[in-house]
Order: C-alpha cells, then structure tokens, then sequence
C-alpha cells in the first residue's frame, strides 16, 4: 500500500491558450517514490512523436520532486497537454 506525501498542482498553458489545471502527486511504496500527473505530455508537439510515459520512480522524494517539476517544464514548453486516463 502506498501513501501520499505530497499533492500538487500547475497551470499549463496548451496549445489553444487554454490553461490547464495539472494536479500532480508523490506516493511512497516501500523505500521507493513514485510520481503521478493528471495529464500526459510529449517532448514536442509532432504527430510523429507519441506521449511521453516515464518511469516515475525514484529512490528518494527530492529525485521524485525534481523528475515531476521537469515533466510539468516540458509540458509547459510542447503545450501539448492530455488527459491521463490513468491518474
């Protein structure tokens, strides 16, 4: 069972110039953390490159904070923002 250490959220411009709200969280399973978003995005905004699926895993919460806080800058930077079903 996992437990929520931290709940976050970001607004992200996309594509249309809609902002977003992305709610983002940090889980701790055992000795490892893991980080979940609420949408999906891809390093650029190409119909040839498909959404980006990291690992999300790391061995300590400042690895995790930092691997989410990157994901949401190329988010930011794509503008491509999609719904994770998974989230």
């Amino acid at each position: 069972m996992s437990n929520v250490i931290a709940n976050f959220t970001y607004e992200v411009e996309d594509k249309s110039e809609e902002i977003i709200i992305v709610s983002a969280r940090i889980e701790k399973k055992g000795n490892l953390y893991y980080w979940y978003t609420s949408h999906l995005t891809k390093p650029q905004d190409s119909d040839l490159i498909g959404l980006y699926h990291p690992s999300k895993t790391e061995s300590t919460f400042e690895g995790a904070k930092k691997w989410l806080n990157s994901y949401i800058d190329m988010m930011k930077r794509s503008k491509v923002v999609v719904l994770n079903t998974n989230y």
